[in-house]
């Protein structure tokens, strides 16, 4: 896993990088959404759910998308407020 951090204008752009299998369809379709896992019968579904659901408050958001090459990225972007 590597993590990547960077600004972007008034936004603070954070990457997570892995070099698994990627995204089926079906999971990048329903990633995020309430009370879906790829971990079952032991996950509740509700750990991205939640996360998005705080960094949207914040007036980011969670993009993840299926890397070249293969493997994930998880973008998490946030605007950076003024002091």
């Amino acid at each position: 896993v590597e993590i990547v951090g960077r600004n972007e204008a008034d936004n603070v752009v954070i990457e997570i990088l892995d070099r698994g299998p990627g995204l089926s369809a079906d999971v990048a379709r329903r990633a995020g959404e309430a009370f879906f896992s790829t971990k079952s019968p032991s996950g509740l579904g509700i750990g991205l759910f939640l996360a998005n659901a705080t960094i949207e408050r914040f007036g980011g958001r969670v993009r993840i998308v299926n890397r070249q090459g293969g493997g994930a990225c998880t973008q998490i972007t946030l605007p950076i407020l003024a002091p």
